[in-house]
């Protein structure tokens, strides 16, 4: 579940306007944005597409929920065939092996992520509020490649005539991973219409990652949030609309 790490990270929660002053900060919202992630190691961007809300159960406690959809294509390059890639089959001693050159593997990732838990926050000042959270997240992944089969063609067969069949890959592999998520952060009222946020968040014990951005509320209930990730192994950019109700 690292990619969707990435994406539980960002699922954030804000403010909502109160009388007077500066708006009281709640945890009553929901939210839909849009992430791009820079993976490490993948040929293109994720994109991913995410739904949170959250609903304070009383002035301490909170119960909050997420949903994401990621898709990235990758091009993975496959190494050379060699003899010894094929373990203890019986190739004569003056067989010239032919060069087996095998494509790129053309790979599409989706990942359909759901977590949902609760949470503790309270006002640290009358700007300042602090909040943790705790919860379980389900990915299901979905992993298409282009998939190749590598066989000996007729005249290239060291152990008999016609094909022997070597490697064959699968064209489809489905995941599905349970997760440990938890999070804490910080919200700033900077100002009436805008509020500073940022966190760390953890799932599964291994995928650390950090977050900070700032919130321009609109009005309403309504706002804008741009925030930024770093993770381990990933970099992001995300823009949300909210709602505080």
């Amino acid at each position: 579940m690292r990619r969707s790490g990435i994406i539980l990270a960002l699922a954030l929660t804000a403010s909502a306007t109160a009388q007077g002053g500066l708006p009281d900060i709640t945890y009553d919202g929901v939210s839909a944005g849009y992430t791009r992630t820079d993976l490490d190691g993948a040929g293109e961007d994720a994109n991913s597409f995410t739904w949170s809300a959250s609903y304070e159960l009383s002035d301490r406690f909170h119960l909050w929920g997420s949903i994401d959809r990621t898709t990235y294509e990758e091009t993975i390059a496959v190494p050379q065939i060699v003899p010894s890639d094929f373990g203890d089959l019986p190739f004569p001693p003056d067989f010239e092996f032919p060069l087996l050159e095998i494509p790129p593997l053309e790979v599409s990732v989706r990942t359909m992520g759901v977590a949902a838990g609760a949470g503790v926050h309270g006002d640290l000042t009358d700007r300042l509020s602090g909040h943790a959270r705790i919860g379980f997240g389900y990915a299901n992944t979905e992993i298409e490649s282009s998939g190749f089969d590598l066989a000996f063609p007729p005249g290239l067969n060291p152990i008999g005539i016609g094909q022997v069949q070597l490697i064959e890959t699968p064209d489809r592999v489905d995941e599905t991973s349970t997760d440990l998520v938890m999070s804490a952060g910080l919200r700033f009222n900077a100002a009436e219409r805008v509020e500073l946020f940022g966190g760390i968040s953890q799932v599964g014990g291994d995928d650390t990652a950090a977050h900070a951005g700032v919130e321009f509320r609109l009005g309403a209930g309504w706002g804008v949030q741009l925030a930024g990730i770093t993770g381990e192994n990933s970099q992001g950019l995300s823009a949300n609309v909210v709602w505080r109700f």
